[in-house]
């Protein structure tokens, strides 16, 4: 049997919304409501791992998930965080889970427009009214309204949601060191798109010291690239250095290439970050943001995969899956082709993106790399080339980047 549920709604809010949130949940709770608001439950949640605490109170520990949508909503951490959660259980229910609230007109990625939702214009009344009818005449929670195997289903989407906050808030670390060193976005070497990895080791170990996290990063570095993924530079302006508990590096300067100004972060709980730019966008015999070259990105990919072998090896031996994610930006109207040494090996392609950005996500079974490895290519481009007008990735050319890496780092 499936437990009781503790909340009958948890609210997700941007602070900016906090009054007008605060005053509709007050108004529920006198009407023997129980809601999940923050402030209700200050004592709870005091001193514990919200991040954990949140992937259930935002998910199996609810009926509903109500979201207030505004201007603030998608720029904040922690309401992208609660929304990923209530994105992947909603996938695991049968019944309407997440119920909108728009507080202005604000579109919110990842919520179908055809979604029926509150307009708060209608006035508070109205809307505490409509809750109270929805939440208490809402069917019972029971096993039916569950897919089966729901326990694994919902671990892996919640790895991959934690991973995503992760990458959320690299990215967001990212754009503030752009802010800070380049104020003038065209200087930046990423004016024309990038594309950025992140991972997650599966599992129970112990966190290490940042000074063993670095060591450890020095010593799975692969030998066979030229210019190798959470690259480590001897030059102290960009050694790696020590930030809010993580370690960071940011190689523009050393080399202003995009496909060289990396950014990278290493968490000591076993995650990482990686963003780089398009080397295509630095050629000067190709115009740049016109051209994605196929083939670099599965070798670089492989390189990235490789890694995250090494690092799990290192940082907990019995862990068998990663969680894995690519986002690629800065592709709409890009043509697909074959790039070599900076110019347009072949001619291009007809395949042409209509769309800015696309993301990747993968639970990695790490038991069998090298029979898995083409497998694990195929699947994570696989969303990557539909963008580009159904382009057809070539078996034969993801074995022979492969075993090009391969070759290069045994």
């Amino acid at each position: 049997m499936v437990p009781k549920l503790e909340f009958d709604a948890a609210l997700s809010f941007a602070g900016e919304d906090r009054k007008i949130v605060e005053e509709i949940a007050f108004e529920l709770k006198k009407r023997n409501l129980k809601i999940f608001y923050d402030e209700f439950y200050q004592v709870t949640i005091w001193g514990k791992d919200l991040s954990k605490y949140f992937e259930e109170a935002y998910a199996k520990n609810t009926k509903f998930v109500i979201i207030f949508i505004s201007k603030h909503y998608p720029l904040k951490d922690w309401t992208n965080f609660e929304f990923e959660i209530a994105r992947g259980e909603a996938k695991q229910r049968k019944e309407e889970f997440i119920l909108p609230i728009r507080l202005d007109d604000t579109p919110l990625f990842g919520l179908k427009p055809t979604v029926g939702y509150l307009d708060y214009k209608e006035g508070k009344e109205k809307i505490i009214d409509i809750i109270e009818k929805k939440l208490k005449t809402s069917k019972s929670f029971t096993e039916n309204q569950i897919r089966n195997k729901r326990n694994i289903h919902i671990s892996k989407e919640l790895e991959l949601q934690m991973l995503q906050f992760w990458t959320l808030k690299s990215k967001t670390r990212w754009q503030q060191l752009i802010k800070e060193k380049l104020p003038d976005k065209k200087q930046t070497p990423f004016q024309y798109g990038a594309w950025y990895v992140a991972y997650s080791i599966i599992g129970n170990f112990e966190p290490l010291s940042l000074k063993n996290l670095l060591e450890i990063l020095e010593k799975i570095e692969l030998e066979g690239s030229s210019w190798p993924p959470w690259k480590i530079s001897p030059i102290a302006e960009f050694r790696p250095h020590p930030y809010e508990e993580h370690i960071e590096s940011w190689l523009y300067g050393l080399d202003e290439d995009p496909r060289h100004s990396d950014f990278w972060r290493a968490s000591p709980k076993g995650k990482m970050f990686l963003l780089q730019g398009y080397f295509e966008d630095s050629s000067s015999e190709i115009k740049p943001g016109s051209t994605f070259d196929i083939t670099f990105p599965i070798h670089r990919i492989t390189e990235c995969l490789l890694h995250s072998y090494r690092f799990t090896k290192k940082l907990s031996p019995d862990s068998r899956e990663i969680a894995f994610s690519i986002t690629w930006e800065g592709l709409k109207n890009r043509k697909i082709a074959h790039v070599h040494l900076d110019a347009i090996a072949s001619p291009f392609i007809p395949h042409t993106a209509h769309q800015d950005s696309i993301t990747s996500n993968l639970i990695i079974n790490i038991t069998n790399k090298s029979q898995k490895l083409i497998e694990i290519l195929m699947k994570l481009f696989s969303p990557l080339c539909e963008i580009f007008e159904f382009y057809q990735l070539a078996f034969d050319e993801v074995k022979e980047e492969v075993s090009s890496v391969l070759k290069s780092n045994t």
